[in-house]
């Protein structure tokens, strides 16, 4: 065996098992429920054609870590160049019209009040002195 075949197949043995270390993980929802990377990987392949969604790039956070990251697809369908971690995507805040929706909900239920401070349903020691 050369040198070059030395450096290069314990290089691949190493490689081969880290991937098999991160496709082979599993990811634990909040309901405590496991999830396999690769099931996610097939999911968001399926919506990505499904939608006609060129790229994404997704992270999924457990207890302050990353526990999932993928860039997938292309930043432009004619040009296409791969995303990665330093493709920056136009967003938007989605989720603020259905978070606005739920607090009118609860109010309209009788569950909050909206003439009451945030702060008396979730205290923050940090904002206690902040007159706003």
């Amino acid at each position: 065996m050369n040198l070059k075949q030395q450096i290069i197949i314990p290089f691949f043995l190493l490689a081969s098992l880290s991937l098999t270390f991160i496709y082979g993980q599993k990811i634990t929802t909040i309901s405590g429920r496991t999830i396999a990377t690769e099931t996610i990987d097939a999911f968001l392949a399926e919506q990505m054609k499904a939608l006609k969604m060129p790229g994404l790039s997704i992270a999924i956070i457990n207890d302050g870590q990353v526990v999932y990251e993928r860039s997938l697809g292309v930043t432009n369908a004619s040009t296409g160049q791969q995303v990665d971690e330093r493709t920056y995507f136009e967003v938007a805040s989605l989720t603020k019209p259905f978070f606005a929706y739920l607090v009118m909900k609860l109010a309209h239920e009788g569950r909050i009040d909206l003439d009451r401070p945030l702060a008396e349903y979730l205290p923050n020691p940090e904002l206690d002195h902040d007159p706003r």
